[in-house]
């Protein structure tokens, strides 16, 4: 992913290349994606018209991951 929004290395002409908002576009279709597989009946919108999934209000919202928190 860092290689594909790397202006020095993505030189694609395309919709995936250029500005970093084409480039990006990328990283947020994988983002959609995860997220609508994990949380299909949840949707945010921002203000840019993009949007992400979340959690539904019937999941606890924690993920444990055997991490001491501080």
């Amino acid at each position: 992913m860092s290689q594909f929004l790397n202006p020095r290395t993505n030189v694609r002409t395309d919709d995936s290349g250029g500005p970093i908002e084409n480039r990006a576009r990328f990283l947020f279709e994988i983002i959609e994606a995860v997220g609508e597989s994990l949380w299909p009946a949840t949707r945010c919108s921002g203000t840019s018209g993009s949007s992400i999934r979340a959690p539904s209000s019937r999941t606890s919202g924690s993920i444990s991951t055997g991490a001491t928190h501080f």
